[in-house]
């Protein structure tokens, strides 16, 4: 039950970093539409940042990942774990990026999830 518990934990550990990266993302696109050429202006990006409910919903998630990752690592071999969850990460990323940002997939991307996919299969049958 206990590694169950652990597994489950990594795998929302995983999603909930690819929405993180998501609210940045949407956050970091506004403040590139409300400021021209956003490398000449650094100081107002960052007070746009810090104005930016998405960027602080990134980080919000961002923190709520480390607490759980803390805890994950109190069970789990880094050695697993690490891989496993960077695999899940990757495919919510992916579904993210595509689903929601509406970018593109390529025959590339869907080989990369395919062996992500057999990775996290394989990973998953460690001991951890």
């Amino acid at each position: 039950m206990e590694r169950l518990l652990v597994l489950v934990m990594i795998v929302a550990d995983g999603v909930l970093v690819a929405a993180g990266q998501f609210f940045i993302k949407t956050g970091m696109l506004r403040i590139n539409q409300a400021v021209a050429s956003p490398f000449s202006h650094p100081v107002r990006v960052l007070a746009e940042m810090l104005r930016s409910p998405q960027i602080w919903a990134g980080v919000g998630i961002s923190v709520a990942c480390f607490v759980l990752w803390a805890f994950v690592l109190t069970k789990a071999s880094l050695l697993v774990a690490g891989p496993l969850m960077n695999a899940v990460f990757y495919i919510a990323l992916i579904a993210i990026s595509v689903w929601v940002l509406r970018e593109g997939l390529s025959a590339g991307k869907v080989l990369g999830v395919a062996m992500l996919l057999i990775a996290i299969a394989t990973l998953a049958r460690e001991k951890m």
